[in-house]
């Protein structure tokens, strides 16, 4: 277990050195989470750090890392991203959307962003990739590149940015 960690940071790395999209996969007993559990995250949260979007039925949970509840792999991966990128600032939002919901349309962020998906299924397009993604799955998408993200039922996705 340690060593594949060891090695997804690292792949991590080299695609931020590399500037370039790259997917890859951690075990999704790592942020397995049942909706009782997601639904009590959204509740406990402070208001100051929740969008609620209802036309969207999206919620946004920004700086959900702080909470003691959070799975570990959670602020492992912050942690690592502020060793591989220890001048940038790391932020976090847990995107949760409710059936078939509506998602940002096609855009590029000004940020470089590491996705996770938790629960549910989305289905992601940037550049070469088109796939539907699952949980455990995990794409890396540096700033300025297009992408778009479908979601297919109600999900959970941790979205990283590495901002600076």
């Amino acid at each position: 277990m340690l060593s594949n960690q060891i090695l997804f940071f690292q792949n991590i790395t080299l695609a931020i050195q590399n500037n370039r999209v790259f997917e890859t996969s951690i075990d999704p007993e790592l942020i397995n989470q049942n909706w009782t559990t997601i639904v009590n995250m959204i509740d406990s949260h402070p208001d100051e750090f929740t969008k609620r979007e209802p036309s969207k039925n999206r919620i946004e949970l920004n700086q959900f890392h702080r909470k003691s509840s959070v799975k570990p792999i959670v602020k492992t991966i912050i942690s690592s991203l502020l060793e591989i990128c220890p001048d940038k600032r790391i932020t976090n939002i847990a995107f949760i959307g409710f059936g078939i919901h509506k998602s940002f349309p096609s855009h590029k962020d000004k940020m470089d962003v590491l996705l996770v998906q938790v629960k549910g299924r989305i289905k992601l397009a940037v550049e070469e990739i088109d796939k539907v993604m699952m949980p455990g799955d995990v794409v890396y998408i540096p700033r300025g590149i297009y992408h778009k993200i479908t979601p297919l039922q109600s999900r959970l996705t941790y979205s990283f940015g590495i901002e600076g």
